[in-house]
């Protein structure tokens, strides 16, 4: 955007309340979810249907890793059932912020990107606590350290690169 505001943000910031709106998207193995905070819109082509959601602890931490915490009311425990067959495990969540009813394409402002890392409560509501993409991890790597001719173990902290991808050493 380049410092230039848009209309629609220009018209909020004349009105006296100033509240932001979120979309937010949830990508899990059989599909996506799309909703918004502030009720049923259209943007960039999709349609975000209104449901309670609420968004908190967004914050940057070391090595600037995102986290938050999205709630969302679980109406006809539909998203229990998604949590309970574990198809949100590593979901992929985004999460834009918006002024106004409804977003023209260029207003909303992308606040988060990240996955699912943990699913506390899936009961009335269904809580998901997120954080950037590979910056908190519970999964066990698919190899080994180890086997003939070692002689030493990584340590704490250490960097391992095979082929593209770089894994950080996690003793505990």
């Amino acid at each position: 955007m380049n410092g230039i505001i848009t209309t629609n943000q220009q018209l909020e910031l004349d009105n006296a309340v100033k509240k932001p709106r979120a979309l937010i998207k949830i990508t899990h193995v059989d599909g996506v979810i799309r909703l918004a905070t502030g009720g049923n819109v259209s943007w960039n082509s999709q349609s975000w249907i209104k449901g309670g959601i609420k968004i908190t602890s967004l914050k940057t931490g070391k090595g600037g890793i995102q986290t938050t915490r999205v709630t969302i009311f679980n109406e006809s425990r539909i998203y229990s059932i998604l949590a309970i067959d574990r198809k949100l495990n590593f979901a992929v969540v985004e999460i834009w912020e918006y002024y106004g009813t409804s977003p023209a394409l260029e207003d909303p402002i992308k606040k988060f990107s990240g996955e699912v890392v943990r699913i506390p409560e899936a009961r009335s509501f269904l809580v998901l606590d997120c954080a950037t993409k590979g910056g908190i991890t519970k999964r066990i790597p698919n190899f080994t350290l180890g086997g003939e001719g070692v002689n030493h173990m990584p340590y704490s902290g250490q960097k391992i690169i095979i082929g593209d991808q770089i894994y950080t050493v996690e003793i505990k």
